[in-house]
């Protein structure tokens, strides 16, 4: 199969400064969202079924991580537990 059919993922910048101070950024649908210091990150839009709570991580990248695990396999990265299991 050609890879030109697998989808382009790559966050795509929105704003510089967003609704909490940092970049924001489109994500497979969802918005991640940082604060000035990007050292707070928030997700907001991304998948209903998504379980747990995804605001105030660490990074973008983790996001990127749990969004693309959980579109993909309908489960959580390695490491990352479901609510109740």
């Amino acid at each position: 199969m050609p890879d030109a059919l697998i989808p382009d993922h790559q966050p795509r910048l929105i704003t510089q400064s967003g609704k909490f101070g940092g970049p924001t950024w489109s994500y497979r649908g969802a918005t991640l969202l940082a604060n000035s210091k990007e050292t707070l990150w928030y997700l907001e839009g991304g998948p209903e079924d998504l379980p747990g709570f995804w605001r105030g991580v660490g990074n973008m990248s983790m996001l990127v991580r749990v969004l693309d695990a959980w579109l993909d396999h309908r489960t959580l990265p390695q490491g990352y537990v479901l609510p109740g299991g």
